[in-house]
């Protein structure tokens, strides 16, 4: 239901009629459920071509403040400044941004230990559009 909802997001703001489990022009939709650990979880700057996706959804599964205390997504605008979702990406917000623009997580509480086996920290839920 969750990967459904954001389907329905994407393709109200695209314009577009896809369906989960369908390939689209040698594309299909990869529904991911991401942790970033307490203790240093994170992803390096990155960036995806425009084309197909178009735009990237992020919805928050986590509470700041509650299951991390330090850490957020920042996207680069297109004069090159970073905008920080720190503090502001609640559970259960859906962040939206243009998908060809820098994006990347900060850290989740890098002043403690890491542990893999903690279920606590950020969990994102993306719905990108991989080549098959």
């Amino acid at each position: 239901p969750v990967f459904e909802a954001l389907l329905q997001i994407y393709c109200s703001l695209t314009g577009e009629n896809f369906v989960l489990n369908k390939i689209y022009d040698g594309y299909a939709f990869h529904p991911q459920v991401i942790q970033y650990p307490r203790g240093g979880g994170f992803f390096q700057e990155h960036f995806h071509p425009i084309r197909p996706q178009k735009i990237g959804l992020v919805l928050a599964g986590s509470e700041y403040g509650k299951d991390f205390n330090i850490g957020g997504g920042r996207f680069r605008d297109p004069a090159g400044k970073w905008a920080s979702t720190e503090g502001l990406h609640q559970i259960g917000d859906v962040s939206l941004f243009r998908y060809d623009i820098g994006h990347y997580i900060t850290p989740r509480d890098p002043d403690i230990p890491l542990d893999w086996n903690r279920t606590d920290g950020r969990w994102s839920f993306v719905l990108p559009l991989k080549r098959i």
